[in-house]
């Protein structure tokens, strides 16, 4: 089976002015590892329609799945499904499976025409609630009290050793204890057990005269 690959674009000029904090990115990415999926990019871009379409149609190019997040709300600098709906040439209209749901959810009486806007979307849209999903990612995190100037070399060695791997690390520094450190993160999309390679950084930890214990 293929790798299954996805792309984020966030919209909104409020997360490129610095008013709003995008937590959306971070949800979407910790869900993805646990479906199989793979995030391979995530852009920020304005509340602009030509932005939108732009890369909107190049993400569709590159990743299996493509997420946005913003600008879907009832007001009107709220355009991004009608960009989306442009750049796919799709008729930007109201769907009722989705206006029943917004009946559903607001008390009788409060579903105004603003909030009916949310309700439009590119016509032929699919309402889904999950992802055909693919094998999740293994995942292991060594911690160690060397340095990362310490590791370096010979961490590099493991990794071009266990290719199928991948292997970050972390530097973290505790100034109460003035204390630090490294997080070692290792993972694979295509292995169950990564106990060898753990093995292999744990003796190289010992060996270079530090401690180390697996999160």
């Amino acid at each position: 089976m293929p790798q299954l690959t996805a792309g984020i674009i966030i919209i909104g000029d409020e997360i490129l002015s610095g008013r709003t904090k995008d937590t959306n990115a971070n949800f979407i990415a910790k869900e993805l590892i646990k479906a199989g999926i793979k995030l391979s990019k995530i852009i920020v871009i304005s509340d602009d329609p030509t932005e939108i379409k732009k890369n909107v149609i190049n993400f569709k190019r590159n990743f299996t799945y493509v997420f946005t997040t913003g600008g879907i709300g009832p007001t009107h600098d709220d355009v991004t499904t009608e960009s989306i709906s442009k750049a796919f040439k799709k008729k930007y209209k109201i769907d009722s499976r989705a206006l029943k749901i917004l009946k559903n959810y607001y008390p009788k009486g409060k579903l105004n025409e603003g909030r009916k806007k949310m309700a439009k979307l590119p016509e032929g849209s699919e309402l889904i609630k999950n992802l055909k999903k693919g094998k999740p990612k293994t995942i292991a995190t060594i911690n160690t009290n060397l340095f990362e100037s310490i590791l370096a070399s010979k961490l590099s060695k493991i990794q071009k050793k266990y290719k199928f791997c991948q292997i970050g690390s972390y530097p973290y520094f505790n100034k109460k204890n003035n204390a630090g450190g490294v997080n070692i993160v290792i993972s694979s999309w295509k292995k169950n057990d990564l106990n060898i390679i753990i093995s292999e950084i744990v003796k190289m930890i010992k060996l270079l005269g530090g401690k180390s214990f697996i999160v």
